[in-house]
């Protein structure tokens, strides 16, 4: 089944965006880039039939991963 759907997005247009997640922001949220906001940018994202949500990476790389 993830095959299938992988296959979909890559034969096919899809749109979609890239954001870092301290920079969504709800009325509930603490700025700092909860998690819990996530619901709410699915929502708004499926209303503009976005079939892509990307989340910049959450930490730094440590050296010792280089």
């Amino acid at each position: 089944m993830k095959e299938k759907i992988y296959n979909d997005l890559v034969a096919t247009k899809s749109a979609g965006f890239l954001i870092p997640l301290f920079s969504i922001r709800t009325g509930r949220s603490l700025g700092i880039g909860d998690i819990g906001d996530l619901y709410s940018l699915i929502d708004w994202a499926v209303d503009h039939k976005q079939k892509i949500i990307q989340l910049l990476p959450l930490n730094e790389i440590g050296r010792a991963h280089v």
